[in-house]
């Protein structure tokens, strides 16, 4: 093998492992700041004037890369429909806040809490919260198998039964049943023999947690995949 390519061997290696971290790091940015376990500067810092993609053209030093528009569809532009409404309704943190500790009581895997609403995000449509959840379920350690199979849940064999009902719940209450009401006694049922009454009132709070940042979501459309400074236009 010549040095050059040698050299190449390398700088590849050097690159695929830079994009790996930079991935990783990205997913952190989705979590609120008091949720992030990564310092502020790193996870601000990822992904911030990176080496150029296939196709992409630097209009000067001081410009980050951007795709060609010839070929391409740029990204400078994209803005959230509303401003930050955590600044616009303050109020908004402590109930934020407070749902995050409802939820979090350790009666329920959060594991649990991120695939119920990562399948609300699903069944609304919503980028933002399909990315969002998408991530929490990763940073709990779930498989990529298991994250895929979410949408189709029914018949995949990744999910234990107490994720089956608990996935079942969210669909009842977001999906009209012509046949009759949305959660059956049967499907009630079903869940207590999993949960007890404490652990299904908080799956039933991640269920409402979701819902209540929903239209935010959908009508706001904050920017998914990027930092919560970046999300919403200033």
């Amino acid at each position: 093998m010549s040095g050059t390519d040698v050299h190449g061997t390398v700088a590849d290696g050097f690159e695929q492992v830079r994009e790996a971290f930079a991935a990783t790091v990205g997913w952190f940015s989705l979590l609120t700041p008091d949720q992030n376990p990564l310092p502020a500067q790193l996870a601000d810092g990822i992904g911030k004037n990176p080496s150029p993609p296939p196709g992409a053209i630097r209009h000067s030093s001081e410009t980050p890369y951007r795709k060609d528009p010839i070929t391409m569809t740029t990204t400078e532009n994209r803005q959230s429909r509303l401003p930050n409404p955590a600044v616009l309704v303050p109020e908004l943190k402590d109930i934020g806040g407070a749902l995050y500790r409802a939820t979090g009581n350790g009666t329920i895997p959060r594991t649990t809490i991120s695939l119920v609403q990562l399948r609300a995000g699903q069944i609304a449509g919503s980028t933002y919260l399909t990315v969002l959840h998408t991530g929490n379920l990763r940073e709990a350690g779930a498989s990529e198998e298991s994250i895929s199979a979410v949408v189709s849940w029914r018949d995949a064999p990744h999910f234990t039964d107490a994720e089956r009902v608990a996935l079942e719940l969210v669909e009842s209450v977001l999906t009209p049943n012509p046949a009759g009401e949305r959660v059956s006694d049967e499907l009630y049922a079903r869940a207590s023999r999993h949960y007890d009454d404490k652990a299904l009132a908080t799956l039933i709070m991640a269920i409402g947690q979701v819902c209540f940042f929903l239209p935010l979501a959908l009508i706001g459309k904050p920017l998914p995949g990027v930092s919560p400074a970046e999300q919403w236009t200033k």
